[in-house]
């Protein structure tokens, strides 16, 4: 039987019984919930997705402290650097944070998440920095750029 958590719900007798089997389920499909005495409170999982739950976790809580705190418009724990982005920049931020968080929850795919806090916090500090900012700004001029050759790697 699979239950709301999308994970497979097993007796503990029949885990008893059925070991190797139920360990195959969890490594190739998904995680097992134990159940004895009526109480399902015991969860079997692969190593790497627990990994990937935890992180997820780690994030909707402090998605979930920025999002008071922006209602309660105190300045921000969760994100120092969020006062340092320009206006505009704090209303991309919000719906990049916003769509990026719904995208993790929905694939696990934790990374791009993290990918995302650190552009944003790298665009707040350069906003701190007006020399680096006119750099980064400055037009481009290709006659200026040095040519790099890619490293040969012999294997």
């Amino acid at each position: 039987m699979l239950s709301v958590f999308e994970d497979q719900i097993v007796q503990v007798s029949d885990l008893k019984k059925r070991m190797k089997y139920w360990l195959d389920v969890v490594r190739h499909t998904a995680p097992v919930t134990i159940v004895q005495g009526g109480k399902a409170d015991l969860i079997i999982m692969r190593r790497a997705d627990e990994a990937i739950h935890a992180k997820i976790l780690d994030y909707a809580r402090l998605v979930a402290q920025f999002l008071l705190e922006q209602r309660q418009e105190v300045e921000s724990q969760a994100f120092p650097w969020y006062k340092h982005l320009e206006t505009d920049e704090q209303e991309e931020f919000m719906a990049d944070l916003l769509r990026c968080f719904s995208d993790m929850v929905q694939t696990g795919d934790w990374q791009e998440f993290a990918y995302l806090l650190q552009d944003w916090q790298a665009t707040a500090e350069s906003n701190l920095n007006p020399e680096l900012l006119a750099a980064l700004e400055a037009p481009h001029r290709p006659e200026e750029y040095i040519p790099v050759e890619r490293p040969v790697v012999e294997i």
